[in-house]
């Protein structure tokens, strides 16, 4: 059964994500940017791909702006992908499904 990619911080705080043991793949978007939309569908497959290798949680760029800033994003969408509480690799714009699977094997491989 495929699992929605949209999903929100949930319980978890972003200080949660940053301490996570499992890689994180966060994605920042913001619904006014139709590249944002573009990423959906990417993001599901990696999901389903990678079901309990990593986490992925998307947040809106208003609800967390201040946090945001701070890592210094601007652009969207932005896909971080963190390891024991870094970002070990950001991606801003759109990628393909073959060339963000490669960086999320990547990351658990690392």
């Amino acid at each position: 059964m495929n699992k929605p990619a949209n999903k929100h911080l949930g319980g978890d705080t972003l200080k949660d994500l940053l301490v996570s043991k499992k890689p994180v793949l966060l994605e920042v978007r913001d619904d006014k940017n139709c590249c944002s939309h573009l990423i959906a569908p990417v993001i599901s497959r990696i999901e389903n791909e990678f079901d309990n290798s990593i986490k992925i949680v998307r947040i809106d760029y208003e609800t967390h702006k201040e946090f945001l800033k701070k890592i210094n994003v601007e652009n969207f969408p932005t896909i971080l992908l963190l390891k024991r509480g870094k970002v070990m690799k950001q991606i801003n714009g759109t990628i393909s499904r073959r060339n963000l699977k490669s960086l999320v094997m990547e990351l658990l491989n690392n």
